[in-house]
């Protein structure tokens, strides 16, 4: 081996049911009481980017136009790890990948003709944050027990291509994928719980699909929360959550409002700036990476790392 190196409140004339997470359901008051939640979490809003499918990116940075999935998967990488984060590849990539700006000390390369490649400690994928797994990795993990154990321990982010050829981008699962699992199934619960309870509120006009998205628990946690503090003063139209290229299975982590209270932002350029001005200056944890007039509105996206626990989870210990 080389080592180079949400709130969103309740309609104003009724309450919404919620989990309480205890196997009850309460009454939510107008206020909305799991936005009160989430804002003291330090939930105060987010949006991400919707607009268009991203088969050429709309993501600042996020170049696709190679047909190629290790290019796309490149372009990805690029556009969404951040530089102090150390990535495996297979020494082919481990180079592009530095050669497209991704410090040396961060890239982690192995070659299937090292012989001291074999040799890496089996724990050595805790370094490790982030994998580029094409075949020819693949291929390496059957004598390579650091290649192995990382790819068993994490997770696809992002992936392009089918079968031969197809190249996945994975975040590593540190304290190991059961664990991660776990938290995962009910992080997505979560999500859908408030979802749902966002999608009731009559300020909020969706698309049936965009609404299945909310239900399912497939939007992002701080969209949800950055929608929901939004609600609490406007009205607004979300047009759709965008999926990007090579985030099919994932979380949107993108949304696109297109009309508020009432107006639509390609009719009105002051309203759409003062839109832009409001997400773009959301703090902390949900503020998002991008915030740019796109397509019939305001796209909004967010960062491929998010925060953990923005949300209020179901205790998972057995109710009584």
């Amino acid at each position: 081996m080389t080592d180079t190196s949400v709130q969103g409140s309740a309609d104003d004339e009724r309450g919404t049911e919620t989990d309480t997470g205890t196997g009850t359901h309460g009454r939510v008051d107008d206020d909305g009481r799991w936005l009160r939640i989430a804002a003291g979490v330090g939930a105060l809003a987010l949006a991400v980017s919707a607009a268009v499918a991203l088969t050429n990116g709309l993501i600042p940075g996020f170049s696709a136009t190679a047909d190629e999935p290790i290019d796309r998967a490149e372009a990805w990488v690029q556009a969404n790890v951040p530089n102090d984060r150390r990535i495996l590849a297979e020494e082919a990539v481990a180079e592009r990948l530095i050669d497209d700006g991704h410090p040396p000390a961060g890239v982690v390369s192995v070659d299937a003709s090292d012989p001291a490649d074999a040799a890496i400690p089996a724990d050595a994928w805790q370094d490790w944050d982030y994998i580029v797994a094409t075949d020819a990795l693949l291929s390496l993990s059957e004598a390579n027990a650091a290649v192995d154990a990382a790819l068993t321990h994490s997770r696809v982010l992002a992936a392009f291509g089918t079968e031969n050829g197809r190249v996945e981008v994975r975040r590593t699962e540190r304290d190991g994928i059961a664990d991660a699992t776990v938290r995962a199934e009910r992080a997505t619960d979560a999500r859908g719980r408030a979802g749902e309870q966002l999608a009731m509120n009559r300020r909020l006009d969706v698309s049936g699909a965009a609404e299945a998205d909310l239900s399912a628990g497939r939007v992002d946690d701080r969209i949800l929360l950055a929608l929901g503090q939004k609600l609490a003063t406007d009205s607004l139209t979300v047009a759709d959550f965008p999926v990007i290229a090579g985030e099919e299975q994932g979380i949107r982590r993108q949304v696109l409002v297109t009309v508020v209270n009432g107006r639509y932002l390609t009719d009105d350029r002051e309203l759409r700036n003062d839109t832009v001005a409001w997400f773009t200056d959301l703090p902390g944890p949900v503020a998002p990476e991008n915030v740019a007039p796109a397509g019939e509105g305001v796209l909004i996206t967010y960062a491929a790392e998010a925060p953990s626990d923005l949300l209020p989870t179901p205790d998972p210990s057995p109710t009584r």
